[in-house]
């Protein structure tokens, strides 16, 4: 009889690092950038991190993100403790949109790692403090990316710089949750990442 079991989504080349290990499935709402960060931040034996970015044809919504996890799901097996995680903006959707995604994301059992305005907020807290006032302020996404350039965390054409952020990561999580001011939120209110509950769960199982 045919073995017709759907593969592990594993790299051919660390099958064998990973086979017993968990799997963190994260897409993001980015073509580049987000991938970028977690496949070359987190390399580990225990576990592998698969990114699945937006493609070049602008599908790029709340909604085409989560998409993108059915599809993953349909092609390939998973182990119960695997992770499903969504990374997404709110700075080009409406709250309803946000909200409604939200609870579609939660019923299909995905983690949310929201950031408001955007990713690159992350990116620049591996470098750089805000203090309280200027996380009082709300940030349109293309000043927060150049502000992340500024740090060198990310070059002119968005490219994230390892180099640079490499071994900040908990630093990064600590100011993320101290601008936290209501971890229970789905998502911030105000400026802030959620990113950080994901990278904190990556830094605990290396």
């Amino acid at each position: 009889m045919v073995d017709r079991r759907k593969p592990r989504p594993y790299s051919r080349d660390r099958a064998e690092s990973y086979r017993d290990g968990i799997l963190f499935v994260i897409a993001t709402e980015g073509e580049k950038t987000e991938k970028q960060y977690f496949d070359g931040m987190f390399v580990s034996r225990r576990y592998q991190v698969r990114t699945i970015g937006a493609d070049r044809r602008g599908k790029s919504s709340p909604k085409h993100v989560l998409q993108r996890i059915d599809e993953f799901k349909k092609e390939y097996e998973f182990e119960n403790d695997d992770e499903f995680w969504l990374v997404i903006d709110v700075d080009r959707w409406k709250q309803q949109q946000i909200s409604y995604f939200v609870k579609e994301a939660l019923k299909k059992g995905c983690k949310l790692a929201v950031s408001n305005p955007c990713f690159e907020l992350f990116l620049y807290l591996h470098t750089k403090d805000m203090s309280e006032e200027e996380s009082g302020k709300e940030y349109k996404a293309k000043d927060m990316k150049k502000m992340a350039q500024s740090t060198g965390a990310v070059n002119e054409r968005g490219d994230v710089r390892i180099e640079n952020l490499k071994g900040k990561e908990k630093l990064a999580v600590k100011r993320a949750r101290k601008m936290d001011e209501n971890s229970s939120h789905r998502w911030p209110r105000k400026t802030g990442t959620h990113v950080y509950k994901l990278v904190d769960k990556l830094i605990e199982n290396i």
